[in-house]
């Protein structure tokens, strides 16, 4: 009867122990989702006259950003997938938070029925589901990101392909491209077409807000259209040849880009068909030596 008794207070321990974590991760869970209104005069009476009201997000992100997080790259892709960096942090800070009060709060109910695996395991479990929680955010940024990089190109390669044949007919580039535009649909679309409302409205030049969007954008093809665009009206370069020109480069481009996911997703392949083999011949050498 001795022996079980010296047991019972580290099984209580690590009860209690799991059982804070997860009432500290569910706090921290509700208070990014629901986080306290401040009262309107404390909010008034705090900054200086002119100056912003930094909410615990706002301050969060100045904070990782001095210590250089989130890095630029992510910036960069949450500006293209319009992502507030204050909310993506958020977002990172909730999915760790989940990530870690899971396996503690599945290996307490383990542990009250008996079967805990101790101590070493649920931590290492924990930690690890906080950091790939921690990670989901920026996967998923990141793939919306490219993916929409990509279609930027494909909008304007199409939209190249349009403004060519309206300058050969006689049309102003400015008329050439936002007829072209106003045929493309989508994200894409509407950003370019965007831009060249801008140069319009603002009297700009057209390569301009063309080479502010690619920089924000970050995609080097429409960057180039600024360049080409600023040296036919600086230069007097014929405007058609150089569309026609970079409408060719930017379609080898996206030919070769499709090439290689398609090589590359073909490698990813076969890896799991190999997989799938080897279990197959093995399953045929098992059922051939019962048979014997």
């Amino acid at each position: 009867m001795a022996e079980p008794g010296l047991g019972e207070p580290a099984v209580i321990g690590h009860i209690a122990l799991a059982g804070a974590g997860v009432g500290a991760g569910l706090a921290v869970i509700a208070w990014g989702l629901f986080p306290p209104r401040r009262p309107l005069a404390a909010a008034l009476d705090r900054p200086r006259i002119g100056t912003p009201l930094p909410g615990r997000r706002a301050r969060l992100v100045q904070a990782l950003q001095q210590r250089g997080l989130p890095p630029a790259r992510l910036l960069a892709d949450l500006a293209v997938c319009e992502t507030d960096p204050a909310a993506h942090v958020a977002a990172q800070l909730t999915y760790a938070t989940i990530g870690l009060a899971a396996p503690a709060g599945l290996f307490t109910l383990l542990g009250l029925v008996g079967a805990g695996p101790g101590l070493v395991l649920p931590t290492w479990m924990s930690l690890a589901c906080a950091a790939a929680g921690y990670l989901i955010p920026d996967l998923r940024v990141r793939r919306t990101a490219a993916a929409r990089r990509l279609l930027t190109e494909h909008t304007l390669s199409t939209m190249l392909d349009l403004v060519a044949p309206a300058l050969a007919a006689g049309a102003g580039v400015e008329q050439a491209m936002r007829d072209a535009a106003s045929v493309c649909t989508g994200w894409a679309a509407d950003r370019i077409r965007v831009a060249l409302a801008t140069a319009r409205a603002g009297q700009l030049p057209l390569w301009q807000p063309v080479d502010e969007l690619g920089t924000r954008l970050h995609v080097p093809a429409l960057r180039q259209l600024a360049t080409s665009l600023r040296l036919a009206s600086g230069e007097g370069t014929r405007i058609r040849t150089a569309i026609t020109a970079r409408a060719d480069t930017l379609a080898q481009k996206i030919t070769a880009d499709t090439e290689t996911r398609a090589a590359s997703a073909t490698e990813r392949m076969a890896a799991p068909l190999m997989l799938l083999s080897g279990l197959l011949a093995v399953f045929l050498i098992t059922a051939a030596f019962d048979t014997l």
